[in-house]
């Protein structure tokens, strides 16, 4: 709502205004009044007005004097003059200094309608026009902290661009933080940032942007010793709490480490992007540093028992397969670096297709992408489990009779899984016994109809996550499911991640 201030130095019109219009209608609400110019200055002073309506004539101070005060004060307020016939002069001086319009008294219901309609269209363009000029610099400022931090622009460069963005370059120490959190950030949670950290920070005021790719960094900077800098992850330890609450999730914090000059940003932005990886196996909330990790995790994995994976898939156990890869995931969480689980996966992934790439679905470029691009271990034990899951089912069904049914139900799927579908409305087209085509189903493809039939949805939803814009419940509705909380537990459940989440894992991925 747009807050109007009313200057008129009779009772009876100041308490007509509240009735005179609908104001809010208009967007407007009168949140404050005054009998005089000088009573009305205040007001603005210490208030955001964005419209003034003021009787041009009146005792202290009036109206055009009030007008005059404001504008040499810097004040863009919009202002409605009120005036009687005698007031021309008065009226025409005032407009040099910048009125929406003028209205004689009595005020015509009409007229003043017609003024505010205007009024608020021009405040909402003008709005619009500051935020796309705000967005710009911001994105043009996160772009230039951005390339410097990753040693991607020159110093002449940065220099000519650091003093129009504000940025500084002569400070003694420079360190870089790096956030993770799930969801959408914008630009209240960087103002929100900016405020938190400015509390336990003495130095440079910290700088907050997100960068193009999505990343949430902070940059500190600190003249003196370096004794005295203050420990900035027992601050976040402080205050992550607040920070996520604010976020309404899980944040991460990853503290690189302090660096002499300008040039040491890049340094300490590589160790905090490292150290981000530790989200993998440490808690959702944690923050983590350098100095913690030295000494902290060991280097060495547990050799694989591959013959035992081996005898597990061969012999179709998808349940002792899987408690298999829990084991190893157990191990990992207290025994590893994220490097060391990466090459790991690469190592099961690459066993597993070697040995078994007759399904080329089960090992595409984007099943493995979505793999290897996982940064929660949970999510990742989730997704390999899952491949496990299809390559024993995969055997199961080529090593079973082809029933023409059976691929006739699975086609029917692939082409009509949107639409609603069960054992019932396929066993009646296919004119075969219910509880019989879901024996036989589960015999020879592996798995119950209905995972069967979710799974074929949830992939198709996948699809038109990493291609499309569709909103969840626009994918939901496409790929067959009831209603979109079914849907995004369902996909949840299945991939161990919400739909939303796995847009943005894959957009970073690409």
């Amino acid at each position: 709502m747009y807050k109007a201030l009313v200057v008129d130095d009779e009772p009876i019109i100041l308490e007509g205004f509240d009735n005179l219009i609908s104001w809010e209608e208009f967007g407007i609400e009168i949140s404050a009044k005054a009998e005089n110019g000088k009573a009305a200055l205040q007001i603005v002073r210490e208030e955001e007005i964005d419209l003034l309506i003021t009787d041009i004539r009146m005792p202290e101070m009036s109206g055009l004097e009030l007008l005059k005060t404001i504008r040499q004060e810097g004040k863009s307020i919009k202002v409605i003059i009120l005036s009687g016939y005698d007031d021309f002069q008065y009226v025409k001086e005032a407009s040099k200094y910048g009125i929406e319009n003028y209205l004689l008294k009595p005020i015509e219901e009409n007229e003043l309608e017609e003024t505010l309609l205007h009024l608020t269209e021009k405040l909402e363009n003008e709005q619009k026009q500051q935020n796309r000029l705000q967005e710009s610099y911001q994105l043009l400022r996160s772009n230039i902290l951005y390339r410097w931090i990753t040693g991607a622009i020159g110093e002449e460069e940065l220099t000519m661009r650091a003093e129009f963005l504000d940025i500084s370059l002569e400070k003694q120490w420079y360190q870089v933080c790096a956030c993770h959190s799930v969801g959408e950030l914008n630009n209240e949670h960087i103002t929100y940032l900016e405020q938190l950290l400015g509390c336990f920070w003495t130095g440079e005021k910290p700088v907050v942007f997100i960068t193009l790719h999505g990343e949430l960094l902070f940059l500190f900077s600190w003249d003196g010793s370096k004794e005295n800098v203050p420990d900035l992850e027992t601050c976040f330890l402080k205050h992550q709490s607040k920070i996520s609450a604010k976020f309404q999730s899980d944040v991460f914090i990853a503290v690189g480490s302090m660096e002499e000059g300008w040039q040491g940003a890049v340094k300490s932005y590589q160790e905090a992007k490292k150290l981000l990886d530790y989200r993998m196996i440490m808690p959702a909330n944690s923050v983590v540093s350098a100095p913690r990790l030295k000494d902290g995790l060991p280097r060495s994995v547990k050799h694989i028992s591959w013959n035992k994976l081996d005898d597990l898939i061969s012999s179709g156990e998808e349940e002792k397969a899987c408690l298999f890869l829990e084991k190893i995931f157990s191990d990992l969480s207290v025994s590893a670096t994220p490097e060391n689980i990466r090459t790991l996966t690469c190592e099961i992934l690459f066993y597993l297709s070697k040995d078994f790439s007759g399904n080329s679905e089960i090992f595409s470029e984007e099943s493995l992408r979505e793999i290897l691009y996982t940064v929660d271990m949970q999510v990742l034990l989730v997704r390999l489990k899952k491949c496990v899951e299809q390559v024993i089912r995969w055997r199961n069904s080529i090593h079973a009779e082809e029933n023409p049914v059976v691929m006739a139900v699975m086609d029917y799927v692939h082409k009509h899984y949107h639409e609603e579908l069960s054992l019932k409305i396929l066993a009646q087209k296919y004119k075969v016994n219910a509880a019989y085509l879901g024996q036989l189903f589960k015999h020879e493809i592996g798995e119950l109809f209905s995972a069967y039939l979710c799974r074929i949805r949830i992939e198709n939803a996948k699809l038109l996550l990493r291609e499309t814009s569709m909103k969840t419940n626009e994918i939901s509705e496409r790929t067959g499911f009831a209603n979109t909380n079914y849907f995004s537990n369902t996909f949840k459940k299945m991939t161990g991640i919400y739909p939303s989440e796995y847009r943005t894992m894959s957009q970073l991925s690409e």
